[in-house]
């Protein structure tokens, strides 16, 4: 499955260079890339525990395993990009933040192009 989402994401990253390119290449972006595997990973949650540690998991925290993977993607990839703002960054993902975005990652409906502009907005609220 995880080599399933690598492929949707390389197949996105031929999408932008293809019908998003004019006279200069488009490339996507390591902030979109990172989106995107987070959407799928929420999508198709690859990541599995046995079903009582999953049961025990979901009943302590109100998102899975795949949730909170989502989210250290989307953290970590950030401060890997603006290491001049790492600790500004891990800053910003607060306990409170990251409830707040771990209950939308778990139960918002939102298309690949909306949790591409979720992710963006997130960094643009990071003023990065």
């Amino acid at each position: 499955m995880i080599v399933d989402l690598l492929v949707r994401i390389d197949q996105r990253r031929d999408y932008y260079h293809y019908f998003h390119s004019g006279k200069t290449k488009m490339i996507m972006s390591q902030e979109k890339n990172a989106a995107l595997l987070a959407y799928w990973l929420i999508k198709y949650k690859p990541l599995y525990q046995n079903k009582k540690a999953m049961q025990d998991y979901f009943r302590k925290n109100r998102y899975t395993i795949n949730e909170s993977f989502a989210l250290s993607v989307l953290k970590y990839t950030l401060m890997s990009i603006h290491k001049d703002k790492k600790s500004f960054i891990r800053d910003f993902f607060s306990p409170k933040n990251n409830n707040v975005i771990l209950y939308n990652l778990m139960h918002r409906d939102m298309s690949k192009e909306a949790f591409i502009l979720y992710v963006t907005s997130l960094i643009g609220a990071l003023e990065i």
